[in-house]
């Protein structure tokens, strides 16, 4: 018996298939327990950004915002150190106004 190489341009995608979509933001800077900052590396324009914690830290609230490719979000806490067993969840709109959610930690 033989077997041979499965090659990916062979495999065709199911009727209705949608790829993953891969999360737009990179951490570029970290300060633990302070600050992240990320950046927005996808090639499309991220809107309604909006930021929530889970945790102890405090964040300063700011109206949702418009993250243009490229650009960069720092997300810092009011009482420094404060965010050590915090979350943050990063809510944004997509185009075609799908809502995603992204949770990192400080």
């Amino acid at each position: 018996m033989r077997i041979e190489p499965l090659h990916a341009e062979s495999i065709a995608a199911p009727p209705g298939f949608t790829p993953a979509y891969a999360v737009p933001w990179l951490v570029t800077e970290r300060d633990h327990g302070r600050s992240v900052t990320i950046m927005n590396q996808s090639l499309e324009r991220l809107r309604f950004v909006r930021v929530a914690l889970a945790g102890t830290g405090v964040l300063r609230l700011s109206p949702p915002k418009h993250i243009e490719s490229g650009q960069s979000l720092r997300i810092e806490l009011t009482e420094p150190g404060s965010g050590v067993d915090t979350l943050a969840t990063v809510r944004w709109l997509r185009e075609d106004e799908t809502e995603y959610l992204w949770l990192l930690s400080f």
